[in-house]
């Protein structure tokens, strides 16, 4: 970290830069947006007090229409160097919105319950907000073991703990996050979906060093979901 540098400076540029976004276009869509019309705007130049480090402690009130934008609570604005241990999945799977959307809360699954594909309308499951639309179906999953996470600087990773959110209904494509549900397995699996030599399709888990690192996609298994986003969920 820099000399002077706030880890919430921090975060706020490294996120502003995996967006492809400015300060200015950044204040301008969170002003453009209804979710956050009941708060006082967070301004081109309050974001540049941030980043400079002129402002090292924000208010809450402001942090937190940029901790919705970006998915994320502000207690990890706060706390989690974003920068240092790349934790957070994004642009691997669908466009980043350039305004935050409505979003909504998404009930967070044991990983046997992704592998049913249980109805979940009606769930009472603990719920993650997420600003971005996961549609109707969308749920949310903890990341469980060290079969994801890639080898040292390598990125995107992700060590258990990390939170997944699901689009169930979007259709996978090559290079996409998906869960999948096995036959005889009790749990979801959760892998980055390659192609191989003939245009074989495999499930890939991005641990070097993990057994069947490599598993063939058959037409047996099930696709339940597309990852379109990942964080680690602190509060």
């Amino acid at each position: 970290m820099k000399q002077g540098e706030s880890l919430i400076a921090r975060n706020l540029a490294w996120f502003i830069k995996r967006h492809a976004t400015n300060p200015h276009a950044l204040a301008e869509a969170i002003a453009a947006s209804t979710i956050w019309r009941d708060v006082r705007p967070v301004t081109q130049a309050t974001l540049f007090r941030i980043l400079s480090g002129q402002s090292k402690d924000p208010r809450t009130s402001t942090l937190q229409p940029l901790a919705d934008y970006f998915g994320v609570s502000v207690s990890a604005l706060r706390e989690y160097d974003f920068q240092s241990l790349g934790f957070a999945n994004y642009g691997n799977s669908v466009p980043l919105p350039t305004a935050a959307p409505a979003g909504g809360s998404y009930p967070l699954l044991a990983w046997e319950q992704a592998a049913r594909g249980n109805d979940l309308s009606a769930s009472q499951h603990t719920r993650a907000h997420f600003p971005v639309d996961l549609g109707p179906h969308g749920f949310c999953l903890r990341v469980k073991g060290a079969s994801m996470i890639a080898e040292p600087g390598g990125w995107p990773s992700f060590p258990e703990g990390i939170i997944l959110y699901v689009n169930p209904d979007l259709s996978a494509a090559t290079g996409h996050f998906v869960i999948v549900q096995r036959p005889g397995q009790r749990d979801a699996l959760f892998r980055r979906l390659v192609e191989g030599d003939g245009g074989n399709r495999y499930l890939e888990a991005l641990n070097p060093a993990w057994p069947e690192r490599y598993i063939p996609l058959t037409p047996a298994d099930r696709l339940r979901g597309v990852v379109v986003h990942a964080d680690m969920m602190l509060v």
